[in-house]
Parts: C-alpha cells; sequence; structure tokens
C-alpha cells in the first residue's frame, strides 16, 4: 500500500469519522489517489480526538513508515 504513495505523492486524502462508536474514538484513514482517480487506503489509525496532536503525530507515524518502506 505504501508503494502507491511513492507511485503518486502528490495527493494525498485524509478523512476522520466522527462519533461512531461508543467509545468515541476516530478512525482516520489516509488515501492516496491516482492519475485515473482510482484511491486506495495506505493507512488505518485510530485516535482520541481529531486535534492538531493527534493529525500531527498521525502524519509522523505515516512519514517515519513510508522512510523504513523505502529502505526495504
Amino acid at each position: 500500500m505504501r508503494r502507491l504513495f511513492t507511485l503518486f505523492p502528490e495527493l494525498l486524502l485524509i478523512d476522520c469519522t466522527h462519533k461512531t462508536n461508543r467509545y468515541d474514538h476516530q478512525l482516520c484513514s489516509i488515501m492516496v489517489m491516482d492519475a485515473f482517480g482510482s484511491v486506495q487506503f495506505v493507512q488505518h489509525t485510530v485516535i482520541e480526538t481529531n486535534s492538531d496532536w493527534h493529525m500531527r503525530k498521525t502524519m509522523d507515524h505515516f512519514k517515519e513508515a513510508k522512510s523504513v518502506m523505502s529502505k526495504c
């Protein structure tokens, strides 16, 4: 999945659910879109709230995992 991000890094889509479970945690999904408009998920993260700090940590984790995958 992360290979798709290296192929199509131009557009990164982020979508977070809101109040869809009894614990009030959010599912944050990161997706890439290719030149044909097809969307693929590249990461799913469960976060407590949609705050700047949580989103920053989600993106930091994505960047860290991306750099590890590019070394393989």
